[in-house]
């Protein structure tokens, strides 16, 4: 069983990683989503994983650890955005030997091949990845 200093010592870390924590998040809501700096996003990703360091091992000695709301990163639902193709290798396809070439994501390929056969009947029989 550990000590009483022992407990302590670790609270005291992970109050630490907690208050560094918040610190990271500020910073991250002023750099903007789309410019935080890799150094604030590892450590904030740092600190998060010392935190459920902590609390685990504080757990296991049977100390009650409360969650705070930022010791994880929430999750978002994200919503389905058919117009956004992702990133990936192209796909050329030819359509009923026309000669009629697509370039696309290969991601996309699947759902534009189900498209093109139930909304206008062709049937995209030859693709080539590139």
């Amino acid at each position: 069983m550990p000590s009483r200093e022992d407990v302590n010592s670790q609270i005291s870390l992970l109050n630490t990683y907690r208050r560094n924590l918040q610190m990271l998040l500020r910073q991250r809501g002023l750099q903007g989503a789309n410019n935080v700096a890799l150094g604030t996003q590892n450590s904030i990703i740092e600190a998060r994983s010392n935190i459920n360091r902590l609390k685990n091992i504080l757990n296991g000695w049977g100390v009650d650890v409360e969650d705070h709301v930022d010791d994880t990163e929430p999750v978002y639902a994200q919503p389905e955005m058919e117009s956004s193709i992702p990133v990936g290798t192209k796909v050329k396809i030819e359509v009923d030997n026309n000669n009629k070439i697509l370039v696309m994501p290969n991601a996309v390929f699947a759902m534009f091949r189900k498209a093109m056969e139930r909304d206008y009947g062709i049937d995209i029989t030859e693709f080539v990845i590139e």
